[in-house]
């Protein structure tokens, strides 16, 4: 069995590392004892494992505690935060999702949840609540959380003022 068997963990993108390990050991086995070979190949094998396992910040594993939200589950308090909406100067424009925004339907932006996804948006302030459909990205202001039409502002009250507190609630999970 060749070394550079040793060396090919069936990982994407490893198997390149193990071959190239294989090769400097072999280039230098005439210098080296045996013990010290075998010692380079374990060195050079946990590297490559270490090397190319996942990362913990990339799995699909939930936080300890935390109920993502899925299509048919219970309606589940998704966030809370500050919102404002559109002005007209976007009306007619494309949203991120290729839809015009129009100021008369009922839609949002929002940064991370999926397109088509629908959100209760709810005003504790004055207790109204309007559901809103997400077809664009933003809001691109820090302390904001959504982004809503005209129409969906003036459901819950928030013209006015021009923004409010709100609470979000995923009412169905889109899938676009």
């Amino acid at each position: 069995m060749s070394s550079s068997r040793i060396f090919q963990s069936g990982l994407p993108g490893c198997a390149t590392v193990g071959v190239f390990a294989s090769a400097a050991v072999d280039s230098v086995r005439p210098y080296l004892g045996l013990a010290r070979v075998v010692r380079i190949l374990l060195f050079l094998l946990a590297m490559e494992l270490i090397g190319c396992s996942p990362s913990p910040r990339f799995t699909t594993r939930p936080e300890p505690g935390s109920r993502p939200a899925s299509a048919g589950s219970d309606i589940s308090l998704l966030e809370s935060g500050e919102a404002t909406y559109y002005g007209d100067e976007f009306d007619g424009k494309s949203t991120a999702n290729g839809e015009k925004y129009d100021k008369d339907e009922l839609t949002a932006a929002h940064r991370t949840l999926p397109f088509n996804t629908k959100v209760r948006v709810t005003n504790p302030a004055n207790g109204k609540s309007v559901v809103v459909r997400i077809n664009d990205r933003g809001p691109f202001k820090k302390s904001r959380i959504i982004d809503l039409s005209y129409a969906a502002a003036k459901e819950i009250g928030l013209i006015a003022r021009g923004t409010a507190n709100v609470q979000l609630e995923v009412v169905e999970l889109g899938g676009k």
